[in-house]
């Protein structure tokens, strides 16, 4: 049986931690929707042209797992 791991930098938000997130989230959120700002929400993984495009594909940034 094969089990999933995360890809490395990332995790699993889950309860109980996540309500607290949640909270945390809807504090900051709420007086900027009653600001008139609306809700972004960007990709979690963009491909490596990215980022090979923007700083050289020797940078740190491309180079390291």
């Amino acid at each position: 049986m094969s089990t999933f791991q995360a890809p490395k930098g990332t995790y699993d938000l889950t309860p109980p931690r996540s309500a607290t997130f949640l909270a945390v989230r809807e504090a900051i959120s709420a007086p900027l929707r009653d600001s008139g700002y609306g809700y972004i929400e960007t990709p979690g993984f963009e491909n490596v042209e990215l980022f090979a495009r923007g700083v050289g594909e020797s940078t740190d940034i491309v180079t390291k797992e």
